[in-house]
């Protein structure tokens, strides 16, 4: 005898996870039936010609008469009948659909793939693995027993909490997230961006109990009295470790800080962002050896600066925000500082630092940023042809510096730089000699022929047009001039501030391929101009 058709319900049951699967047999069997009574269903309801008695012949046939009353449904209980129907076929397609006959631990794998691409995974009923967990019962299971769906988090909110959220209720919260999702990691490293909008607790039991397993860590303190590792536990997993004090910390949890980098032996990305650090120096310690990336926006000294140079050998980029310098203390003659991996190199001051620069040699050096108010030229010169590193990206910021030392600066690298940034407070750094050195003839070798974006803020004084005629030179005319000499790359990128009077001769070459971004020069962030929608309107 064979088996009553599933109904919606019985369907709805099995991919809730509460009834085992029917056989395939069943399933075609069931959607075979609910098919030929949705049919006959749309007959009755959209045909007026049936006679009644054939009709409810028919509607006994379908179990379609009122048990109570023993006579045929009205029309409004037909098309609810209709309804059912409907909803049981495709809930039975849905049993039918081959990703239902995929093993757990190839959904697993499906899963992983549907996680969002950030870092840190922030709990989102709109994205995996929240979003996962409400298609079935069965899906919320793989879910919760899946570890790898739950080894990123991030419980930092990104948006100020609503006026009327309070604040109290949205700490628990938090905390209550923090405890389930945590332990549903299991035993696997754990990447976790955190802050002190969690009460003391959530933080000590997210930094004490995950500590063996924390692999990559953001923390966010708000307050300067906020701890950001326990300096009693031990790190043996940490690889990166991003930390932002907008206040600043006390000197203690600096102090503690320092002990718990020291307990992390295996640490290689080390960013520590403080608006709160100008004049007052930040010395934490940590396994330098071991870096190969670090950025730190906090001051510390010219000392400390040689000191981190000397011992991260491994270091592929280096950051310095704000370098302090005290006093001469530093030797006349001392030893040099090979850093043989970097290639991106970072340095801010208000003062001369020219020990870093006659100190280190960069030879695989393609990133060079420097923020200065103390232009060192012969340090910076001897650095650089001590060096010979085959420098891309030259950016330099509020020099006080002249055009003669930009030349000689461009001319030791010209022949790699592909990208020039030069930011001035409205003292000439760029005139006719620069650009008619960088203009395209034919006649002679070019500077800087790889040169493709130019980035010139508050620095220009030319004759008018210099500039656009230079950067049209390299429009119309790039190539090869003759086989012994190198070619010329288009120009690709300008760069320039709202209120630079070579705008308007500079626009029209948006026509040849040119990308001209005009930022505004109140707010250096937003872009005023760009594309060449803009220019059709000029």
């Amino acid at each position: 005898m064979l088996p009553a058709p599933l109904s919606y319900q019985d369907v709805r049951d099995y991919l809730r996870g509460a009834t085992a699967p029917p056989p395939d047999a069943h399933i075609n069997s069931s959607l075979e039936y609910h098919q030929d009574r949705l049919q006959y269903l749309t007959s009755v309801i959209d045909s007026a010609a049936n006679s009644e008695a054939g009709k409810g012949r028919l509607l006994a046939r379908w179990g379609l008469r009122s048990r109570a009353k023993k006579k045929a449904l009205s029309v409004e209980e037909l098309r609810e009948s209709q309804g059912d129907s409907k909803a049981a076929i495709m809930a039975l397609h849905s049993l039918l659909s081959p990703i239902q006959r995929l093993p757990p631990e190839i959904l697993t794998e499906v899963f992983i793939h549907c996680l969002p691409r950030a870092q840190f995974v922030e709990p989102n009923g709109t994205d995996a693995p929240l979003l996962l967990m409400q298609v079935c019962t069965g899906w919320w299971r793989i879910c919760v027993s899946s570890p790898q769906l739950w080894s990123s988090l991030d419980i930092f909110p990104k948006n100020p909490k609503p006026a009327e959220c309070d604040e109290d209720v949205l700490i628990s919260n938090r905390a209550l997230l923090l405890n389930v999702w945590i332990p549903r990691s299991g035993d696997l490293p754990l990447s976790l961006s955190m802050g002190d909008n969690l009460s003391t607790a959530a933080i000590r039991f997210a930094l004490g109990n995950c500590a063996p397993r924390l692999q990559h860590l953001k923390f966010v303190a708000l307050t300067k009295t906020c701890a950001s590792l326990l300096p009693d536990k031990t790190y043996p997993l940490l690889d990166s470790f991003e930390l932002y004090t907008p206040k600043g910390l006390t000197d203690a949890l600096i102090n503690d800080l320092s002990r718990a980098m020291m307990r992390a032996p295996i640490l290689r990305q080390f960013i520590w962002e403080s608006d709160l650090h100008r004049f007052r120096p930040s010395h934490v310690e940590l396994h330098w050896s071991n870096l190969t990336y670090l950025r730190l926006n906090a001051t510390i000294t010219l000392e400390q600066c040689l000191t981190i140079l000397s011992m991260a050998t491994k270091a592929t980029h280096l950051d310095f925000q704000d370098i302090l310098v005290f006093s001469r203390a530093i030797p006349h003659n001392p030893l040099e500082i090979a850093l043989p991996e970097l290639s991106s190199f970072v340095i801010c001051s208000r003062y001369d630092v020219s020990e870093v620069f006659d100190r280190i040699t960069l030879p695989r050096l393609k990133e060079l940023n420097l923020t200065l108010r103390s232009w060192p030229h012969s340090s910076i010169m001897g650095f650089s042809r001590r060096s010979r590193f085959p420098l891309q990206h030259l950016n330099i910021f509020f020099p006080h510096v002249t055009e003669p030392d930009i030349i000689e600066c461009l001319e030791t690298v010209q022949n790699t730089l592909t990208e020039l940034t030069i930011q001035g407070e409205g003292q000439t750094t760029v005139t006719d000699i620069l650009l008619d050195r960088l203009t395209y003839t034919g006649a002679q070798d070019v500077f800087c022929p790889k040169l493709e974006t130019m980035a010139l803020y508050r620095c220009i004084s030319c004759s008018p047009g210099r500039f656009a005629r230079m950067a049209e030179s390299r429009l119309r005319f790039p190539g090869t001039l003759e086989p012994s000499r190198p070619r010329v790359e288009p120009l690709k990128v300008i760069q320039v501030y709202n209120s630079e009077v070579e705008l308007s001769w500079l626009k029209p070459l948006r026509s040849l391929g040119l990308t001209l971004m005009v930022y505004s020069e109140d707010d250096c962030s937003m872009i005023v101009d760009i594309g060449p929608e803009a220019a059709d309107e000029a």
